[in-house]
């Protein structure tokens, strides 16, 4: 039970310094696709969540300005529920594109919140295109299904009613010598269920539940600010800072944290003349966000402040006051 609860502390710990990759298993069936010259083809872009957070706003282009076109349904994913598949189908148009073989580009992008920071994950996926004559069949989706398909974990389920069973039975021959077969029992259950844990990629799952229990129990996440508001000593330091300082606080739509930072800042700004302050929405000017460092290959991080003398930038709103307060004091 004691490494067991470790092992939970372990995960919440260690959950932050990976909570910006990806939370999907993307995929495209099929991998290569027939397409007739001047025509289209069908594909379908399977994306499951491995991770406890829910992603949203799921949306496929086709990268690069190549010879194709796509059109998909649905346009956009809103969400993915935790350990969920949904799919978007694909339509393939070929245009005038000369027959040939061809690589092709999917361009997948979508967004997730964990505790006080909100994601935005771009990747691609390669597929291989072979154009044919006009006259060639037309390719219909090669899997069929519901948008979404939640994912039930039947092998766990049933491992979990053996375990109870034999729980009870370790119970009721606790006085018995047959006490350390089912002690043997349940060594081996536990070490064949590890191995099948990760041969499936369930260690990944057991990560994301550890540190949701563990923040359940202990509380190393907060769910999250209600109002922003500055102390009374937070003001009195506010007040305090000389010269100018420029803040540029960078945002998006679907991040939940953002406003909240937004509200501080401009609360600051209120008790000290010489701060000023813009807002910038990360898809509306990427270029600048990726100067700052808030785009970094593929991965968007909000929200961030930048304080644009010094460079220096605070991610989140944990500890949101402290933290902004720090930034500005420096080299005053």
């Amino acid at each position: 039970m004691a490494l067991f609860l470790l092992g939970i502390i372990a995960t919440a710990i260690a959950a932050p310094a990976a909570a910006q990759e990806p939370i999907l298993d993307l995929s495209i069936v099929p991998p290569a696709v027939s397409i007739p010259a001047g025509g289209e083809a069908h594909l379908r872009l399977i994306a499951k969540n491995i991770s406890v957070h829910e992603a949203e706003r799921l949306a496929v282009s086709l990268a690069g300005a190549g010879r194709f076109t796509i059109e998909t349904v649905p346009e956009e994913l809103e969400a993915i529920e935790p350990f969920s598949t949904g799919t978007i189908d694909i339509i393939l148009r070929s245009g005038e594109t000369p027959e040939g073989d061809y690589n092709g580009k999917l361009a997948i992008v979508y967004t997730y919140c964990s505790g006080e920071l909100c994601f935005q994950i771009a990747d691609t996926l390669d597929f291989e295109i072979a154009v044919g004559p006009a006259s060639a069949a037309v390719q219909t989706p090669s899997v069929a299904g519901p948008a979404a398909i939640p994912t039930i974990p039947w092998p766990w389920i049933g491992l979990g009613a053996v375990l109870v069973i034999l729980t009870v039975a370790l119970i009721e021959a606790k006085r018995t010598t047959v006490n350390r077969y089912i002690y043997l029992i349940l060594v081996l259950i536990s070490f064949a269920s590890l191995g099948y844990g990760v041969a499936d990629h369930q260690h990944e799952q057991a990560q994301g539940i550890g540190a949701v229990l563990c923040t359940s129990c202990v509380g190393l996440e907060e769910a999250g600010p209600k109002e922003a508001s500055l102390s009374d000593e937070g003001i009195a330091e506010i007040q305090k800072i000389e010269g100018e300082r420029e803040l540029i606080v960078f945002y998006a739509p679907w991040c939940h944290a953002c406003p909240y930072a937004e509200a501080m800042v401009e609360k600051a700004a209120e008790h000290n003349p010489g701060i000023s302050y813009r807002f910038v929405d990360v898809e509306q000017d990427p270029d600048l966000a990726a100067k700052h460092g808030i785009i970094r290959s593929g991965r968007t991080v909000v929200p961030a402040v930048v304080r644009t003398d010094t460079g220096k930038v605070i991610f989140g709103v944990e500890r949101f006051e402290e933290r902004l307060i720090e930034m500005l004091k420096e080299g005053g």
